[in-house]
């Protein structure tokens, strides 16, 4: 018989983990990702909550973000590698969509000495902030889609915004651009796209290997080729 996962249980597990947080360098977010019944539903409702404050829409690249749980990644804004105690603080968390994810990684942008034992202000931020700063007074953005093809255009309007142009969208951009670029790849981003837009199913594990490996070739190749501009247009599908 299922035992129920009251609001006390969530409660208490949060409240451990954050003292556990203020009082050493752990990680809890590992813990908070661990495959139990009470931790997925803990991260499950905080992502549906993140989501629902965000429109639910990317809060870097304002894409739409899918239904799948792995197609709409917790992030932190600061992280949680560098600065593990913040890991559940709420101002740093927010949703991305796979392809900001996986371009930004572990980035720090802040680069705050240690000891990190307060949260930054916003005064000292000289990056983008999805939960300080309000993005149409940082970031212009233009998305045109047809059947086959996609324009992409983002521009700065403040440091902040000319920072996230630069350090990620830019390399969110030319992802996808060099996913069309090759047929068979396009091929592959389309069935990934349609398996992202599915209602919420169980973890597909070896899906998301094969995403990730395909990441770090792209990533790769994208080194190689230098850094594109974030107003690139992806090229017409044939």
């Amino acid at each position: 018989m299922k035992v129920p996962i009251t609001r006390r249980i969530r409660l208490d597990l949060m409240l451990r983990l954050r003292k556990t947080a203020r009082e050493t360098t752990e990680d809890v977010w590992s813990e908070l990702s661990q495959d139990d019944a009470v931790s997925k539903d803990v991260k499950a409702r905080l992502r549906k909550s993140l989501k629902r404050r965000q429109e639910p829409r990317c809060c870097y690249c304002k894409r739409w973000l899918l239904n799948h749980a792995s197609a709409a990644p917790i992030e932190h804004v600061l992280p949680r590698a560098i600065y593990p105690r913040f890991s559940l603080r709420a101002r740093n968390l927010a949703i991305v969509c796979v392809d900001c994810n996986s371009v930004k990684k572990a980035a720090d942008w802040g680069k705050y000495p240690k000891p990190h034992k307060r949260y930054p202000s916003p005064e000292t931020m000289l990056f983008f902030h999805p939960r300080y700063h309000k993005y149409d007074e940082h970031i212009r953005f233009l998305r045109l889609e047809t059947n086959r093809q996609e324009l992409v255009t983002y521009h700065g309007l403040t440091p902040q915004g000319r920072h996230l142009c630069n350090e990620l969208l830019s390399g969110v951009v030319a992802k996808r651009s060099l996913w069309r670029s090759y047929p068979k790849l396009k091929v592959w981003l389309r069935t990934l796209d349609e398996l992202d837009a599915q209602p919420e199913t169980n973890p597909r594990p070896e899906l998301e290997a094969f995403r990730n490996a395909l990441d770090g070739v792209l990533g790769e190749r994208l080194k190689d080729g230098g850094k594109a501009q974030a107003w690139w247009a992806l090229p017409e599908e044939k």
